[in-house]
């Protein structure tokens, strides 16, 4: 199978599959978010499961983290996991990525914020927020 006709079939698998999905509401109705990894929820803090929530969003967690000025340098240095510097670094890193998503989310509205993937709702595409974060990020 060609280049082409493979992207013509997920092109076509994804059109299909998009079909029966839809985006989250942007009213005010809660919706019942399934939570499948809770390590992967980013905001809001603490216990998540079971609840409803008005506007839940998801991002790709490794896009932003790729994009601070420290784990650049921990990629660019090659620094093991067992250093001080990378663990200060690595730091750094998640602080940045914990304010950039808690701005994105704000400006937004959500609720509930996750790893793509880590929550789900019946039938409905969530809304990827990494660009919006990733703009945040920038701004710091």
């Amino acid at each position: 199978m060609s280049r082409t006709s493979r992207l013509a079939s997920l092109l076509l698998f994804c059109a299909v599959l998009g079909a029966g999905l839809k985006v989250v509401a942007a009213d005010d109705t809660p919706v019942r978010v399934k939570v499948m990894n809770t390590g992967r929820v980013y905001l809001p803090t603490g216990a998540v499961d079971g609840r409803s929530w008005k506007k839940p969003a998801t991002l790709v967690s490794r896009t932003v983290f790729d994009a601070t000025p420290e784990w650049k340098t921990i990629a660019r240095r090659k620094l093991s996991p067992n250093t001080a510097e990378y663990c200060l670094l690595a730091k750094g890193a998640s602080d940045r990525f914990k304010a950039a998503v808690a701005k994105a989310s704000a400006a937004g509205g959500f609720d509930i914020v996750a790893e793509t993937g880590a929550i789900s709702v019946d039938n409905t595409t969530l809304p990827d927020i990494t660009s919006d974060v990733l703009s945040n990020l920038a701004k710091d």
